[in-house]
């Protein structure tokens, strides 16, 4: 058989509108898995080429980009690493001690799904300590 249930008519219609809807959501899945990329590398380019008072300002910045820009799945696989990278950063900034956008990235982070296992994993490193002087 070539194709339909008769030699003679060609492909079934059916199956090419399903092969044809098979390319357009790769398509689509693959546009979209380069525009999370392109967000993910604008937000660490934006961290390392701050220059101005406030160092904390633009990972603020890339938490709101990602929550408004990425998927659902993506921003619950992407934001934990991002948070904990953050605390990590200004975990001994004295400034950020007692900064209330400081707390909030610690709020959000142990809000996070994965957190359990990503301060299971640090709780025999320094990191940890800061952590539970916030709660």
């Amino acid at each position: 058989m070539a194709g339909g249930p008769y030699p003679s008519h060609g492909p079934s219609p059916r199956l090419v509108g399903n092969q044809n809807q098979s390319g357009a959501m790769a398509a689509a899945a693959a546009a979209g898995a380069e525009q999370e990329k392109e967000l993910l590398s604008s937000v660490v380019s934006d961290i390392r080429c701050y220059s101005g008072s406030d160092p904390l300002r633009p990972w603020l910045r890339g938490m709101r980009k990602m929550e408004r820009a990425l998927p659902p799945a993506t921003l619950h696989e992407k934001l934990p690493r991002f948070l904990q990278k953050c605390a990590q950063e200004f975990q001994d900034d004295a400034r950020y001690r007692d900064d209330p956008c400081y707390l909030r990235v610690w709020i959000q982070l142990v809000s996070c799904p994965l957190t359990l296992r990503l301060l299971q994993s640090a709780v025999s490193t320094p990191f940890f300590f800061p952590f539970t002087t916030c709660l």
